[in-house]
């Protein structure tokens, strides 16, 4: 699983690509989000999830909060932040989250969490949800 933190790290240089994009803050539809919304939910999906596998690591199989993305995009407001922070915010928080990933013991990548609705899931299986997250919407970013 030491892909992890190579491919957040590797994220970076793409995300900020895209943030310099002129029409960053232009939705292509009315129903789909600016490149600027597609970062800003990957930034927060690096804040939320860092604090999850901080969570599993340290204690036996914690109960997680919530989170909805949608939500938070509106609560957020996305579209409104300047490009140029939520670059620095983004390395910010994918190095971080790239450590984390680094430092874990093997045996960590195993390691379970559940959720308010009762699923379970190990810090690997997350780890692979969070890449998938990360790669899906810089693909949708980069078109």
């Amino acid at each position: 699983m030491s892909g992890v933190a190579r491919r957040l790290r590797d994220s970076v240089e793409r995300w900020q690509a895209v943030l310099e994009l002129p029409d960053v803050a232009v939705r292509p539809e009315p129903d789909v989000w600016s490149r600027l919304e597609y970062c800003c939910h990957v930034l927060d999906i690096n804040r939320v999830f860092t604090v999850r596998v901080e969570r599993m690591r340290s204690e036996d199989v914690p109960t997680l909060e919530g989170w909805d993305g949608e939500v938070a995009a509106v609560e957020g407001d996305y579209n409104a932040r300047d490009p140029r922070s939520v670059a620095s915010d983004y390395e910010t928080a994918a190095h971080r989250a790239a450590e984390l990933f680094a430092s874990l013991e093997e045996d960590a990548w195993h390691r379970q969490g559940v959720r308010e609705d009762g699923k379970r899931f190990t810090i690997a299986t997350l780890a692979d949800y969070w890449l998938h997250e990360v790669q899906h919407h810089l693909a949708d970013a980069e078109r």
